[in-house]
């Protein structure tokens, strides 16, 4: 199993780096030293900006909600029957999490106290309970947008906006702390060999670990061994530019397969250690023989990847896994004809 250091493991690092007298620059710098001006005196208003993201996000639900009343031929005002029409989905668990550390930064109001305990206000167990929450991007984004369709007012929407940019910018280093997690892993499995390599993607992609953040980061660590190797002769004979150079295409790959299903079979049945069990496995989910000739090409197309962009680096092994996995497809697809 992956040993990924868990969102609350991650989150004590970053709150604890917090505390710390000289590592206050980790997080984000308050709000009120970049100038803004309403937290200082409630009387003075900060100067015209352009909208932000958080406002246009506003104005497009209340005009979404004025849309839905008048569909259902309600007045704009209306109230009762109405805002049943119009009344959001409760909230998930998940998403519940997020709207509890966000009211609590919103009733904290000033920005600058909106960090943690002892730099702000914010109790550190609260984000602690709340990490696994605030690392799913859906579920964050919903509990942002629906206190966004409830604020009333330029300075609710305003607090709405500190908060959501201190937040965002902790969880973002969550994520970046996490990603480096995930890198020594898949680093870990190729080295080990491409059997390994294959069963930590198809977990990590379980997990949603394949993102943005992964590729940039093992990008950004190929062109380090790259620099450091002393050249281009070196830097092709370096071991460790080899495997960093495997492991980007495959975090590559994991990425644009995420939408094709068919892939995530081929991955799902390659992990199955007999063929009993992977005829088993199709029968029960490749029911007509155009899905499974789409299934078989998928196979062959990976085949013939491998065959031209993996010479030199031991997955014989699996090329002959994929071309039984084939066979074995197209067998199956020869009884559903």
């Amino acid at each position: 199993r992956v040993n990924m250091a868990s969102p609350r493991v991650l989150l004590g690092a970053v709150l604890a780096l917090a505390l710390l007298p000289d590592a206050t620059p980790f997080l984000p710098t308050p709000a009120l030293a970049r100038g803004c001006c309403h937290g200082s005196s409630p009387a003075l208003a900060c100067p015209a900006r352009p909208p932000t993201r958080l406002a246009v996000v506003l104005r497009q639900g209340l005009a979404l909600r004025a849309a839905k009343k008048e569909a259902a031929g309600a007045p704009q005002g209306g109230s009762g029957a109405a805002d049943k029409v119009v009344q959001e989905p409760m909230p998930g668990k998940m998403e519940e999490k997020v709207l509890k550390v966000v009211d609590a930064m919103l009733k904290i109001g000033v920005p600058a106290r909106m960090f943690v305990t002892p730099k702000g206000d914010l109790p550190v167990e609260m984000l602690m309970d709340a990490a696994d929450a605030l690392l799913d991007e859906d579920a964050y984004n919903k509990a942002i947008y629906r206190r966004a369709a409830q604020t009333q007012g330029e300075r609710e929407e305003q607090t709405l906006e500190e908060a959501d940019e201190v937040l965002r910018d902790m969880v973002e280093r969550l994520r970046m702390a996490r990603a480096r997690k995930v890198l020594e892993y898949v680093i870990a499995a190729a080295v080990a060999g491409p059997a390994a390599l294959d069963d930590a993607c198809l977990e990590l992609d379980e997990k949603g670990a394949f993102d943005a953040r992964l590729a940039s980061l093992v990008d950004e660590k190929l062109q380090d061994a790259t620099y450091s190797a002393g050249g281009p002769r070196e830097a092709e004979e370096s071991m460790i530019v080899k495997i960093l150079a495997v492991v980007k295409n495959r975090v590559l790959a994991e990425m644009a397969a995420a939408d094709k299903p068919m892939v995530k079979v081929l991955a799902t049945l390659q992990r199955l250690g007999s063929r009993t069990e992977r005829m088993e496995m199709l029968g029960a989910t490749v029911k007509s023989a155009d899905v499974a000739r789409v299934l078989e090409a998928a196979a062959m197309d990976g085949v013939h990847y491998l065959e031209s962009n993996a010479e030199g680096w031991r997955l014989d092994a699996r090329v002959e896994r994929l071309k039984t996995l084939a066979a074995e497809i197209t067998e199956h697809r020869g009884n559903l004809m």
